[in-house]
């Protein structure tokens, strides 16, 4: 076996030594040095067959008459690896995709602006009417809690800060992460005040007494504004704005939103005694807020599954 391998070697045009070829048998950390005296012996062949003037597949093809063969070497810079260009790939993929859910700025339609800015205007009034001497002698003024123990004004709040968002993002069409947070907010604005204005007129409205000094004098736009135009106004925008969301992520987010304020509404009771709204103190415990809760669950589902549907068929 070892006179072969010498013999091998030898017909290559490498002389090796019997001695250190057992050396390099021996040792497999010499096999890489074999192989490059193979490869040289392999070349110093080849050109040893072209200096004699041996057919070669270059010689054969231009005597044939055929055009030579080119070599493309296709050079990568320095650095960049399969891996690299895998990433790159994916992030180009990943803003294409982004991209094509994100609505063109150009469908931001004028009357979206002015309703948005209308819509902001006449929320944010309302809204920071709570907080001037005019609102002081309503008991949420002074209760534990602020205005912020109402539901009401928990999602006026939650509307008025969509409709700052949305007039920035029609502002700057560009930022599409600002237009994505707009269209969440958007339909969490909506489905919550569809339930503030069903639980007020469907639920409430059954008691005497549905929210606290309900005997007292309100200016009249305020009941309507809180109760029934944030309503109107949030189907309004259903029909008017473009990147309204009612998505299951939005859906879900939407009960989370309810979670914490039925959280914050227990809170209160444990802190002070009393619930935020009077009728459900009358009614008995666990079974009667457990029964409101159930609505209010069910009717944040199926106002956003109407809402979906129906903006579906009017944006097709």
């Amino acid at each position: 076996m070892m006179s072969e391998g010498r013999a091998l070697l030898s017909a290559e045009g490498v002389g090796v030594s019997s001695s250190s070829f057992r050396i390099r048998n021996a040792s497999p950390r010499r096999a890489g040095c074999r192989a490059r005296l193979q490869r040289q012996g392999g070349l110093r062949a080849s050109f040893q067959r072209t200096a004699s003037g041996e057919a070669t597949p270059l010689r054969r093809a231009l005597s044939a008459g055929e055009p030579p063969r080119e070599n493309k070497v296709v050079a990568k810079p320095w650095g960049r690896t399969i891996a690299a260009d895998g990433i790159g790939s994916s992030r180009r993929l990943a803003r294409r995709s982004a991209a094509s859910f994100t609505e063109p700025a150009s469908k931001t339609s004028m009357l979206q602006r002015v309703f948005h800015i209308v819509a902001f205007v006449q929320t944010f009034c309302v809204w920071f009417w709570h907080f001037t001497p005019a609102a002081s002698y309503l008991p949420g003024a002074s209760l534990f809690g602020f205005f912020f123990r109402y539901l009401t004004f928990c999602t006026f709040t939650l509307q008025n800060a969509y409709f700052a968002c949305a007039v920035a993002s029609d502002a700057t069409p560009t930022r599409s992460g600002l237009r994505r947070w707009a269209g969440v907010l958007a339909g969490m604005a909506f489905i919550m005040s569809n339930v503030v204005t069903v639980m007020y007129y469907g639920v409430m409205q059954q008691f005497p007494e549905p929210i606290e000094g309900a005997a007292l004098d309100r200016p009249p736009y305020l009941n309507l504004s809180v109760h029934l135009f944030n309503c109107l106004i949030g189907w309004a925008d259903l029909f008017i704005t473009n990147n309204m969301n009612l998505s299951g992520f939005v859906l879900k987010s939407t009960y989370v939103y309810g979670i914490v304020y039925t959280a914050w509404m227990q809170f209160i009771k444990g802190y002070t005694g009393k619930y935020p709204y009077p009728f459900l103190d009358k009614l008995p415990f666990p079974v009667g807020p457990i029964a409101v809760i159930a609505i209010a669950t069910v009717a944040i589902g199926v106002i956003c599954l109407v809402g979906a549907k129906i903006r579906k068929l009017v944006k097709k």
